[in-house]
């Protein structure tokens, strides 16, 4: 049923909330302040939101590789008015291509966010670290 759309990303998962949850403590928070965000596999959005509405982060680029769910993510940031300030930037991302974005100055990223972005961890890590370090961010790291 989940993937009757051939998306998983039309729902919240668990992964984000708990994300959210920590990023929304003083240390979570510490983590972000002032940094320049790139969420990996955004689905619904819910994380790029959070971090853009209520956390001090310079800005957010919302990513997923569904064309219909980087809309919804636009569509969100106008109704909770974050569309104008430039805080949240939604941008089509298939790994492996280059990141689509209107205005390439919103390139560049401080920190990557990713819940629940696949399967098997192992293998994933080396991918999205291979992508990101080479194009737009170094050095890498993982939180456990």
């Amino acid at each position: 049923l989940l993937l009757s759309s051939g998306t998983t990303g039309l729902r919240t998962w668990e992964a984000a909330l708990h994300l959210g949850t920590y990023l929304s403590t003083p240390e979570g928070g510490d983590l972000l302040r002032g940094k320049k965000i790139v969420e990996l596999g955004a689905g619904t959005g819910f994380l790029s939101l959070f971090c853009a509405k209520c956390l001090p982060v310079e800005r957010v680029v919302a990513t997923d590789c569904d064309e219909g769910l980087v809309a919804n993510i636009a569509s969100c940031a106008k109704l909770n008015q974050l569309d104008g300030a430039g805080k949240i930037v939604p941008g089509i991302w298939r790994w492996g291509e280059e990141l689509l974005l209107k205005d390439e100055r919103e390139r560049g990223f401080d920190v990557a966010l990713g819940a629940d972005l696949v399967c098997c961890l192992r293998s994933a890590r080396h991918r999205v670290a291979r992508c990101l370090r080479y194009r737009y961010m170094t050095p890498i790291s993982f939180l456990p």
